[in-house]
Formats: C-alpha cells, structure tokens, sequence
C-alpha cells in the first residue's frame, strides 16, 4: 500500500469488513508498505489493534514469510491426515 496516497473512512470501513470476513473464513489480510497516513487512520479509527502484528509488514518479502508461516501449520495438518 506504499503506493496507495491515502484512505478515506469509507475505504476503512471496507477493510475492516474485509479483515473481519477474512479471519471468520481462517484467512488474514497482509497489509504491506502502509505510509503515514494510512498508519495514522488506522491507529485513530482503532482498526490497528484489531490487527495482529505480523498482519503490518513493511516489505514484500516480509509478508511472504509471514503469509508462509500463517498457512504452513494448515499445510502439515492437512498432509499428516492424508
């Protein structure tokens, strides 16, 4: 979201419905690069503590690790039953 110039309430509303669907469904949203507006929307609107802290990453490598790490122990499950 480096790129994104800025968030408006209704933009936020989304993402938290999102966020909320997504973690109901097993999955997590990734935000990745936030700038300072964005940080700052999210921390006023208390959606940032709605969050976990590995679903803030600063790169892209980073939240693929993080992505990998979240999904790997469903991997091992899933093949261990198999």
């Amino acid at each position: 979201m480096h790129k994104t110039i800025s968030i408006d309430t209704t933009a936020l509303e989304s993402l938290q419905e999102l966020n909320a669907h997504l973690y109901d469904n097993g999955c997590h949203l990734i935000f990745v690069g936030l700038n300072k507006q964005a940080q700052s929307l999210f921390k006023r609107s208390g959606f940032l503590k709605q969050l976990k802290p590995e679903q803030i990453q600063y790169n892209l490598a980073d939240a693929i690790n993080t992505a990998t790490a979240m999904v790997a122990p469903t991997n091992q499950r899933t093949e261990s039953t198999a």
